[in-house]
């Protein structure tokens, strides 16, 4: 066991978080987030075993990772996933994401998003994945006939304001963006489920309604988890050295 892991366990687990939360860990291989390298990089960083850590990680992703929109039920208040709400009130959707594909896909299936999402409504882009929208939107168009709504959701402003540049070049659809934020009651999951229902349902005048998702920040709360779960597997590693 190291030094800091022989000291206190509220240090070592200090010392695991700040190593986590300054993402100095994440490796990109020609400019393209590798998962697999990443892992071997915190791995070595912490000095444990990288399969060991590989399976602290993702394992941590479960469906309480799934963001939660806050709706009435029986009189009070409830939290369900933003997902579940979607699927409920007949909102398509489809998953616009970046980066390492495979590990996108992992957590997809440890959050539980497939029995929400059909798969075959999911794009990963390596690098840019505002490059995947006009590909997404013939789709739509395909599917759902011109003249639908497609509302896409963001937790960067700069792929907001980006998908609206885009969007506007495309005939035969409505186009929205949403620019979500987690920790803004004017701006999170329920604030973003009510716009859907409100302002946009009003603008559709009857017409189908697709969501075009980004995975981490909106569909899921991925830092909360590294930060939170996966810290503490990753501690719980370090003091079994």
């Amino acid at each position: 066991m190291n030094d800091i892991a022989e000291t206190d366990p509220s240090t070592l687990r200090s010392h695991v978080l700040s190593t986590v939360q300054n993402k100095g860990w994440y490796y990109n291989q020609d400019g393209v987030f590798s998962w697999s390298g990443s892992v071997k990089q915190i791995a070595q960083t912490l000095g444990v075993e990288p399969g060991r850590a590989q399976d602290a990680i993702e394992n941590s992703f479960t469906p309480e990772a799934l963001t939660q929109v806050t709706v009435a039920q029986d009189d009070k208040e409830i939290e369900v996933p933003l997902l579940q709400v979607l699927k409920e009130n007949g909102y398509p959707m489809w998953i616009w994401t970046e980066g390492d594909e495979a590990w996108q896909r992992t957590k997809c299936e440890k959050t539980g998003v497939w029995q929400y999402v059909d798969k075959k409504n999911f794009s990963c882009a390596p690098k840019e994945k505002s490059d995947l929208l006009e590909k997404i939107v013939a789709e739509i168009i395909q599917k759902y006939g011109e003249g639908a709504c497609v509302v896409v959701v963001d937790d960067k402003a700069a792929n907001t304001e980006k998908s609206q540049q885009i969007l506007g070049g495309i005939k035969g659809i409505n186009a929205f963006n949403y620019h979500l934020k987690l920790n803004d009651l004017q701006a999170d999951p329920t604030a973003f489920f009510n716009f859907l229902q409100n302002d946009v349902r009003e603008a559709a005048k009857g017409k189908p309604i697709i969501t075009v998702l980004d995975f981490d920040g909106v569909i899921a709360n991925t830092d909360g988890v590294l930060l939170g779960k996966a810290t503490d597997a990753l501690t719980a590693l370090m003091e079994t050295k």
